[in-house]
């Protein structure tokens, strides 16, 4: 998924002199970086991308109140939590470990 990049070392300080010249314009399109960094190029990752639904907005995290009424409403069980979350397990870890909680006494 990385970006071919066709230079070397001298490739990067030429953009960097090129960008230069730009600095304090706002932020740059694509169509306004110089073409020989190929960005304008199709490349199946662009095309990939460009046909990916757009509706894939990053989902917010839970607060540290409803990630425990979740948890408390399924026992505690990851597996469920994560199925009710549409998340991996590992992600219901990081938030438990985020949030330091602590699974109640059986």
């Amino acid at each position: 998924m990385r970006p071919r990049w066709p230079e070397n070392l001298r490739g990067l300080v030429r953009l960097l002199h090129e960008l230069a010249h730009h600095a304090g314009r706002g932020p740059l399109a694509p169509a306004q970086l110089p073409a020989w960094l190929g960005v304008h190029e199709p490349t199946p990752v662009r095309e990939a991308l460009a046909a990916a639904p757009q509706d894939d907005a990053l989902r917010p995290r839970p607060g540290r109140d409803e990630l425990l009424a979740v948890l408390a409403r399924h026992g505690w069980n990851i597996n469920a939590t994560a199925q009710h979350y549409d998340r991996d397990r590992k992600q219901i870890n990081r938030w438990i470990a985020m949030y330091a909680l602590v699974a109640p006494e059986p």
